[in-house]
């Protein structure tokens, strides 16, 4: 899969590597489509490079976003369906500047929490869906 105009995957402060914005974007602008593979979840399914769509059905990544890092105040969303035979694409949440890594909110379910090192002032220390926060911070403090 070629780049996708207006981003570029590099060596990333928050973890590996991330994708970054190379122009300025809107708040609600799509970023790009993202491509990849429609799927029900398997026994040995490993998710870390997938979009849920719905159900039991997700989209393996098969674009330079597999490199999207989770931040606990992102500025980016995922939007997707099944329509179409399943689709996904990256959308802005608020404005973007050139030079921005490119974040979303990874919102586990709380079995699969994990610590947070994205370095945001909001870090609430864990990669966990923003209801599940409260009930995992009361357990580890």
């Amino acid at each position: 899969m070629p780049p996708s105009p207006g981003i570029r995957v590099v060596r990333s402060s928050i973890h590996g590597y991330g994708i970054f914005a190379t122009v300025d974007f809107r708040e609600g602008d799509t970023l790009m489509q993202i491509d990849g593979i429609v799927g029900p979840a398997e026994p040995q399914f490993d998710d870390r490079y997938s979009v849920w769509l719905d159900g039991d059905v997700f989209m393996h990544i098969t674009d330079q976003t597999r490199w999207l890092n989770h931040c606990c105040d992102p500025n980016v969303w995922i939007d997707g369906g099944l329509e179409r035979g399943g689709w996904a694409n990256l959308v802005a949440l608020r404005d973007i500047r050139a030079g921005e890594e490119l974040t979303s909110d990874y919102a586990y379910d709380l079995e699969y929490a994990e610590p947070c090192h994205c370095g945001s002032p909001s870090c609430s220390g864990w990669i966990v869906d923003e209801e599940a926060r409260p009930q995992l911070l009361a357990a580890h403090g």
